[in-house]
Order: C-alpha cells, then sequence, then structure tokens
C-alpha cells in the first residue's frame, strides 16, 4: 500500500510588489541552475548575480512595458515562483494580436506542484483578456522539461530559433498556441 500525497495548498497567483522582488530573484537563479545545468555552461549559472537581476526586477516594476503583467504564486503565504507576460516582442509577429509569456519559473523545490500550470492559466487569461488571439514563448530546445510541460499546454514549435550567446552558443525555440 502506498502512502497518499499530502494535499498541498492552493497556488495563489498575483502582481509582483517590490518587496517581492527579492525572493524572485533567488527562485530564478535557482531555477535556471536546476533547469539548464548540462544546457548552459556551469561557469555562466555559478556568475548569475543577484545582485544585476534585482536591479532589473525593480526596474521593470517601476517602468512597467506597455501591457506587461509581472506575477508571482504563492502558497502557504510563501512565493514559490513567477511570471511575466505582455504583448510579443518578436519582430515578425503582431505585438496587437500575439502576446508573449516572457518568463515561467517556479522554486525546484516546488516543481509538479501545479506552480507553473497555475502562473501559465494567469498568463494566459491576462493576454486573452487584453485582446490577444495567440501566444507564444521562447524555451531553450535542451530543456526537455520545460518544453514537455509546455507540450502538455498545447504549446507546438512554430519552427523559429535561435542562438544565444551564453558563454557558448545555445539554442532557442519558439513555441505557440491559440489563446
Amino acid at each position: 500500500m502506498t502512502a497518499a500525497r499530502p494535499r498541498l495548498a492552493p497556488v495563489l497567483v498575483r502582481p509582483v510588489d517590490v518587496a517581492d522582488v527579492p525572493t524572485v530573484v533567488a527562485i530564478q537563479i535557482e531555477a535556471w541552475r536546476a533547469a539548464y545545468a548540462g544546457i548552459i555552461p556551469a561557469g555562466y549559472l555559478r556568475a548569475m548575480s543577484a545582485a544585476e537581476r534585482e536591479g532589473r526586477h525593480l526596474d521593470r516594476l517601476r517602468n512597467p512595458a506597455p501591457g506587461a503583467s509581472y506575477l508571482v504564486a504563492e502558497r502557504d503565504g510563501r512565493i514559490v515562483g513567477m511570471g511575466a507576460c505582455g504583448p510579443a516582442r518578436d519582430d515578425d509577429l503582431d505585438p496587437a494580436t500575439t502576446g508573449e509569456i516572457y518568463a515561467l519559473y517556479a522554486d525546484p523545490t516546488a516543481w509538479s506542484t501545479g506552480v507553473g500550470a497555475a502562473l501559465m492559466r494567469t498568463c494566459e487569461a491576462t493576454l486573452r483578456a487584453a485582446g490577444f488571439s495567440r501566444l507564444t514563448l521562447w524555451v531553450l530546445a535542451g530543456n526537455v522539461r520545460g518544453r514537455t510541460f509546455y507540450e502538455r499546454r498545447g504549446m507546438r514549435p512554430d519552427g523559429t530559433e535561435q542562438v544565444l550567446d551564453l558563454g557558448a552558443p545555445v539554442l532557442e525555440a519558439r513555441y505557440a498556441a491559440d489563446l
């Protein structure tokens, strides 16, 4: 007989507050290090700076891009994930009809507990409410866990790829779906 999994508290998704930024940055860095080990050079992952990232996150809050939403996920009052979405930024897409998930990260200790799904649902609903009919996002080609997560939610590669220089060339694939 197997023991029943403990019932998890629901995930609450809300806008990011300035006080949340240090936790958001810590989650993002830990998620990168866990998800991208073996994909992004180890030196790049080790060198990620919380101070530099905090500055960028604070700037996004103080000077938000038009139409962008910046979110955190909480469970039991603890921040366990973050997401950001808004109009598509790619030149080949119409930002009036296509939204983009810019970032979606969960604390690795909360992976496979519904945090990412709650953030994704909220981003989709936010973009749909803003009038977008299509959704895109970028995912590292070697990130099998991430690609599987998005594919289970109906997203598919649209054939567009780009190479990022993260201490070595890293291939990224664009995924898309109708909203």
